[in-house]
């Protein structure tokens, strides 16, 4: 979008160049600062060994140039590195995490988020990046990067279709089976009905990429403001200018959108005869200003978001002539669509540009290189020992010893010991100890090089790095920034075919979810996990301490999650098998929240997917889904509470019949062999207390069975009788009838 021609009467070239120059003007001292600090970190500070006054006095004194010596003790590279590994360590990464630990959505969100990430610091070398700008940090005291979608990168995904104009009509080009280009998409019948398609004629001239957003890393002196602004975070725009190849800049000039054909034809032409402005880069290898061949300077102004331009505003342009602006890409979010990220490292309430460290200790610094100079001065003036003589005395020549030359001479010599310039010595410490306190280092050593105790050391060092969580946090804010803005842009430009390329085929379904992502689901922050050796040291005493105490009397879920949290392992690999159940689950819960229910499995683990549902099931926002989808819930709980209760119940009944084997072991007077060695050796049997206590139950519970079985026998044995034709037994002394022989 570009606004038009009366709204934009303030961006014409003159103003923009205006602008440029106020910009350009305001920060002269402190730009030229950080030029002079690249050159004091690289050591070619002392490069020009003459001045123009130096250089008359030392003609006149009759000092060959070849005499001349200026050294240089550069102690403040090795404190500003050394500070630099001690923030480092500090500020490992950034990575997104769930804003809500616990709740399903956030999490999910927050891994595919990461995903995106982690193959981002992959394609802008984020690592390296990370390192030049804490390099920049300490060293030129600001840190800044452009962040924008870059449609030429991301690896090339095809050609677009081949034209041929025909009556002033583009027509798409096709390839028969034969190799002939035609007009015609496809084979058609009678019928009107395409039976063969032929195939799309792609144009090499013409390619296509996937996109990808980029992280560009500059230089801070290369980055201007408004005059006026307090605050580089609050200027109303900034300007970012950069030095790019004319036959780069031929390219941008034909696509532009703010020139006239006439325009580019002038433009392109100046640049073929080599007219323009000659510019002159500053080279930090040997700090000097080279005349650069086959470039040309571009500027991008960048106006924030205000009244003036709601969605924030952009133009880019050469002394040739603008050629493009338009407002800023989804700019109507505010800060986080700004392109330009900037963090200072020390901050002055009169200006709005950050200041380097190297602005304390170079007082300290300029001493010790004077110290130096001084002590290799007195070493060559008056380093050697001197005799002298008396008038009139001379030497004369002794008896010489093998090896040892003898001299003689009248008069008394005086002996003059040579100097080393010893006395400067004292005062040069002073100052070099003086760099290391002014930087908070102790004992000119690097924290983070040190040979210690652990427990002894180790809260000596976490309290070494309180001294610096000031810059600390700052970076750890720009990274953040930095981190957002890519993870915003990344939303709005990326495409299904490149999402799969990113987090691959098996995660390609929740292309849907990437796009709808809250920027409320998730947070970026710190990583958890820090490289520096001793808050690994730190993490490892804790967790050996938690597993020594009450490691035998956690569950094994609780102790693999502590596991888990060693930093040193390689917890991927080592606990696979245990996360895959997480992993699984979440995607379960994930489907029942999107309205589709997945049925239990048999092999599933059942205890932890209820106990997740229950989770999910408790939480304050499941109230708020469909009440559908709590009906899924509720079904799948019951559904593995279910197959939960029928696996208890197999389980019971199939160890039913077993033998306890616990308890203390009982020796009984039972004498076995257990010696199958020695036959004839016996011992007494042990057996476990709940084994024989299980038979002694087992016996008394079989004791009983017995006697009502016995007891049931002897009631059906009794109906038996009394169903029988004899009828039942005579009681005893019962006389039944008698017989004519019985009574005689």
């Amino acid at each position: 979008m570009i606004m038009n021609t009366e709204e934009n009467k303030d961006l014409n070239l003159d103003k923009l160049e205006n602008s440029y120059h106020e910009g350009e003007t305001c920060d002269r001292d402190v730009l030229a600062e950080m030029k002079s600090n690249i050159l004091i970190m690289s050591g070619q500070h002392y490069r020009r060994t003459v001045g123009r006054g130096l250089e008359r006095s030392l003609r006149d004194a009759n000092v060959k140039q070849s005499k001349r010596i200026r050294l240089v003790k550069n102690h403040t590279q090795k404190a500003i590195n050394d500070a630099k590994d001690i923030v480092a360590s500090m500020v490992p990464g950034v990575l997104p995490y769930p804003t809500v630990e616990g709740e399903i959505r956030h999490q999910k969100s927050a891994e595919i988020v990461r995903q995106i990430w982690n193959h981002s610091k992959e394609a802008n070398k984020w690592e390296a990046f990370r390192e030049q700008s804490i390099d920049n940090f300490f060293e030129l005291g600001e840190v800044c990067s452009k962040i924008y979608y870059n449609p030429l990168k991301g690896g090339l995904k095809g050609f677009k279709q081949k034209v041929e104009l025909i009556d002033g009509e583009e027509k798409p080009l096709y390839k028969t089976p034969d190799g002939k280009l035609t007009t015609e998409p496809g084979l058609v019948n009678e019928f009107g009905q395409m039976v063969q398609e032929f195939e799309m004629c792609p144009d090499d001239t013409k390619p296509e990429f996937h996109g990808q957003v980029v992280i560009e890393r500059f230089a801070p002196f290369d980055l201007l403001r408004c005059k006026s602004a307090k605050d580089m975070n609050e200027s109303p725009w900034l300007i970012y200018r950069k030095m790019i190849a004319n036959d780069t800049l031929k390219a941008l000039i034909k696509k532009s959108t703010s020139m006239s054909d006439d325009e580019k034809d002038d433009a392109i032409e100046a640049l073929a005869m080599g007219k323009g402005s000659t510019f002159r880069v500053f080279n930090s290898g040997n700090g000097t200003f080279e005349e650069q061949e086959d470039h040309t300077l571009l500027k991008e102004k960048y106006f924030r978001q205000c009244p003036k331009y709601p969605k924030g505003y952009f133009v880019i342009w050469t002394e040739h002539g603008k050629l493009f602006e338009g407002v800023i890409p989804f700019g109507e979010h505010g800060d986080i669509a700004f392109p330009i990220k900037w963090e200072g490292h020390d901050r002055f309430e009169s200006s709005a540009r950050g200041f380097s460290p190297i602005k304390r200790v170079r007082p300290a610094q300029l001493e010790a290189n004077r110290c130096a100079s001084k002590i290799v001065e007195h070493h060559l003036t008056v380093g050697d020992d001197k005799v002298v003589l008396s008038k009139g005395a001379k030497f004369e020549r002794g008896v010489d010893h093998p090896g040892i030359r003898v001299f003689y001479t009248t008069g008394t010599p005086q002996y003059f010991q040579g100097k080393s310039g010893e006395q400067f010595v004292g005062f040069l410490e002073h100052n070099i100890a003086e760099i290391y306190k002014l930087l908070g280092i102790d004992d000119n050593r690097n924290p983070s090089a040190q040979g210690f105790e652990p427990k002894a050391e180790l809260f000596k060092m976490q309290r070494q790095k309180i001294k610096f969580s000031k810059p600390a946090g700052k970076l750890e804010r720009y990274f953040k920034d930095v981190a957002n803005t890519y993870l915003f842009l990344e939303q709005k430009y990326m495409t299904p075919e490149r999402f799969e390329l990113v987090v691959g085929q098996g995660e390609a379904v929740n292309f849907e979810e990437f796009e709808q992502i809250d920027r409320l689901d998730y947070q970026v922050k710190l990583e958890e996990i820090s490289g520096d050796l001793e808050t690994m040291m730190g993490k490892t005493m804790e967790l050996e301490t938690i597993m020594h105490y009450s490691g035998k009397d956690l569950d094994e879920q609780t102790r693999v999650s502590l596991l888990m949290q060693f930093p040193i392992l390689n917890r991927q690999q080592a606990f696979k098998h245990v996360t895959i159940h997480h992993k699984n689950i979440e995607s379960d819960i994930l489907q029942l929240e999107r309205g589709t229910y997945v049925p239990a499995r048999k092999r599933d683990n059942h205890e932890l997917m209820l106990s997740f549902l229950t989770s999910r099931m408790s939480q304050k926002d499941f109230g708020r889904l469909d009440p559908q989808i709590q009906e899924m819930f509720e079904a799948k709980a019951q559904e593995h509470e279910q197959v939960m209760n029928q696996q208890a119940e197999e389980l019971r009944a199939a160890s039913a019949g077993m033998i306890p084997t616990s308890g203390n072991l009982v020796r009984a007077d039972v004498y076995v062999n257990d010696d199958p060695n020695n036959p004839e050796k016996t011992s007494r049997m042990e057996v476990p207390n709940d084994a024989l206590m299980w038979l002694k139950e087992n016996m008394e519970k079989q004791g009983l069975y017995q006697q009502r079985l016995q007891e049931i026998k002897d009631v059906q044995s009794n109906i038996n009788i009394l169903q029988s034709p004899q009828g039942p037994p005579p009681m005893q002394g019962e006389m039944g009838p008698m017989m004519p022989d019985e009574m005689f």
